[in-house]
């Protein structure tokens, strides 16, 4: 992963060693969802988890501190057809955070970041 890249993902610092296993699957100015197929994240996180000092940083810009609360946590099952007659089940955890403390400037990246991946036709 790569910070100089125009389109990567958005990650916390703190967890940058772990940016590959956790994906940010939805942002918004109100949050983002996060969503790993690790289990064990479900024992280190819980709900209404407050980390004030959250860091998020986008490609091609400096590091942004927010306060991030964690609103919910959900187990899926994914059940991927294999063959006619046998199914493989994919299990994954979403993880729903709420912006708590979010400076302006944050609002206005992710208003660009959305908006550049639109363009760009990757939603």
């Amino acid at each position: 992963m790569s910070a100089k890249d125009l389109l990567a993902t958005p990650y916390f610092e703190k967890h940058r060693s772990l940016a590959t296993q956790i994906f940010i699957s939805d942002i918004s100015v109100g949050g983002i969802c996060l969503k790993t197929y690790f289990p064990s994240i479900s024992s280190k996180l819980s709900e209404d988890l407050v980390d004030e000092k959250a860091k998020i940083t986008f490609p091609l810009r400096t590091q942004m501190e927010v306060g991030l609360n964690i609103r919910w946590i959900k187990r899926i099952n994914e059940h991927i057809k294999v063959t006619s007659t046998r199914n493989n089940i994919k299990t994954f955890y979403l993880i729903g955070c709420q912006f708590t403390e979010a400076p302006e400037e944050l609002m206005s990246e992710i208003k660009r970041f959305i908006k550049l991946i639109q363009e760009a036709g990757l939603v």
